[in-house]
């Protein structure tokens, strides 16, 4: 309901998906079948799941993205897609099956969702998580969550970036920094006299 924290709502009632973004006045308009209220970077706003989030601490810190959280409603979810995360996906309250395909080429569908979905995939992975259970998913890998009834999940998300992504970060960091801010100089290159 505030401004500054991302919120999405999205819908897939008779196959049509919708997507809302917040801040959300009232939740009273919202269907009680094939929703999902979407909060990122929850670890932002409240202490406790900063940490929720310490015992993923293995991987290197920088890496980390946030703790995002899932309120679904039965059948809710955002259909197949994929992401360029590490995702640890914690089950809270409710059951949700979670489907994991094979990394490939997938066709895009939906486009004007920004939901990254795809046409679909053959499952790899077919499981129902129930309070407690935890799936990891690599970065790359197609998954689609449908949820079985109202449910909670946390994903705990460690981004994958590009190498390019990495070269432009490590060159404002210098920019910013002041360093590197003489001119190169090698003292083994000397100059010859030639002579005809």
């Amino acid at each position: 309901m505030e401004e500054e924290i991302d919120s999405r709502f999205v819908s897939n009632v008779d196959g049509d998906w919708q997507v809302q973004h917040g801040p959300f006045e009232s939740f009273e308009t919202f269907p009680d079948t094939h929703s999902q209220l979407i909060v990122q970077a929850a670890n932002h706003w409240h202490p406790g799941l900063r940490a929720f989030a310490e015992p993923f601490r293995g991987l290197p810190n920088w890496l980390f993205d946030d703790v995002m959280i899932c309120l679904s409603m039965p059948e809710g979810g955002v259909g197949p897609h994929i992401d360029q995360y590490d995702v640890f996906i914690c089950q809270g309250m409710g059951k949700r099956r979670w489907r994991v395909g094979d990394k490939g080429e997938y066709k895009d569908a939906n486009h004007h969702t920004g939901l990254r979905q795809i046409e679909g995939f053959d499952p790899i992975i077919d499981e129902i998580l129930e309070p407690g259970d935890i799936l990891y998913i690599p970065p790359g890998f197609p998954h689609e969550g449908n949820t079985i009834d109202v449910s909670l999940s946390y994903s705990i998300g460690y981004r994958s970036p590009k190498k390019q992504e990495l070269l432009n970060g490590y060159a404002d960091y210098i920019i910013a920094n002041d360093k590197g801010d003489v001119h190169y100089y090698n003292p083994e290159l000397q100059t010859r006299d030639h002579h005809a």
